[in-house]
């Protein structure tokens, strides 16, 4: 019985630890799409003043269109 109470108190130390790691992977993810946001706005900001300025040129946008692995 204290053989399976020790493993079950590993068990949950490792989750916790995992737990922790994944609430920081997460949070770094929020601010890594805040930024790539911000980025893309920019772009499109200056592509707008580019293009009144130059009419005549298009220019394919530099990056692709994401797709998420969800619905």
């Amino acid at each position: 019985m204290n053989k399976m109470v020790s493993e079950l108190a590993v068990v949950v130390a490792k989750e916790s630890s995992m737990q922790g790691k994944c609430e920081d992977l997460l949070a770094s993810t929020g601010i890594m799409q805040i930024k790539e946001c911000s980025l893309r706005t920019h772009l499109i900001q200056t592509r707008r003043e580019e293009g009144e300025e130059d009419a005549e040129e298009e220019t394919p946008p530099l990056l692709p269109p994401r797709k998420f692995p969800w619905p």
